[in-house]
């Protein structure tokens, strides 16, 4: 269900910043476009304004890139070029 990260774990966070940004797009593309029309049916559309983009997306992308560097930092990756002996490292 989730969407894989760039290590090839399934990541939540990682799946709610690319749905969130998937919908803002989409919402700023359709905003382009006033009024929509299929035959009978028709639907209108309204722009979005930069603060909604804005209070909408921070807290998501502050959980995603949060959660990244939490990750690196707290969570070494045993497979990185540096030498790794589950020992602390100083520096």
């Amino acid at each position: 269900m989730f969407i894989k990260n760039s290590r090839g774990e399934k990541s939540g966070s990682f799946t709610f910043a690319a749905i969130a940004f998937i919908i803002t797009s989409l919402s700023v593309i359709l905003g382009i476009l006033e009024n929509v029309t299929f035959g009978e049916f028709s639907i209108s559309l309204r722009s979005i304004d930069a603060a909604t983009i804005t209070a909408y997306l921070f807290p998501i992308m502050g959980l995603y890139f949060g959660r990244r560097w939490t990750e690196s930092k707290f969570h070494p990756d045993p497979t990185d070029d540096a030498s790794f002996d589950g020992e602390e490292i100083d520096g």
